[in-house]
């Protein structure tokens, strides 16, 4: 059975034959090459869907980082902020968090799995009640207009209980 996009290329096709039927320049036409050129492409075009749509989810390759020490060392831990902030270098994981530090803000982490959920949501925690100038300097650098503040807190306190699993 041919594809949508077939049918509508023979019907093109057939348009356009059917307006210069007086002449013999279509005769030559090879439609089989033309079939396969739009079967490739269409297959390619189609991968590249399915590849972007599959990639609704962060990389679980950071998920064992052991964030304590981290939160725990006063020297690892402004080594982050300082990162995140721009004021500082970033080593490669931290470059990565950096770059997903605003869509993590802006949609209350809905690409996290429920163990990224339980680290963001423990750090969040732990800057807002410990360190809250830390808080503020992260949400002028990546919220300044305020708007997501507030579904950070409801983040923050609705996923605080399910943390008791990974405890």
């Amino acid at each position: 059975m041919p594809s949508s996009i077939t049918l509508v290329f023979l019907s093109c096709v057939i348009a356009i034959v059917s307006v210069d039927a007086y002449t013999n320049r279509y005769d030559n036409f090879d439609i089989d090459s033309v079939l396969k050129t739009q079967t490739i492409s269409t297959l390619v075009f189609l991968s590249c869907v399915i590849a972007i749509v599959s990639v609704d989810a962060y990389t679980n390759r950071y998920d064992n980082f052991d964030i304590d020490s981290v939160l725990k060392s006063d020297r690892m831990y402004k080594s982050y902020l300082n990162c995140f902030l721009d004021l500082g270098p970033c080593n490669p994981m931290a470059e990565e968090g950096k770059k997903l530090i605003p869509e993590i803000i802006d949609s209350s982490c809905a690409k996290c799995s429920p163990h990224q959920k339980y680290l963001i949501c423990k750090v969040f925690k732990i800057i807002l009640e410990q360190k809250p100038d830390d808080m503020q300097k992260l949400l002028q650098k990546y919220d300044p207009q305020n708007k997501h503040y507030q579904n950070l807190i409801k983040f923050v306190k609705e996923n605080e209980n399910n943390n008791l699993i990974y405890n």
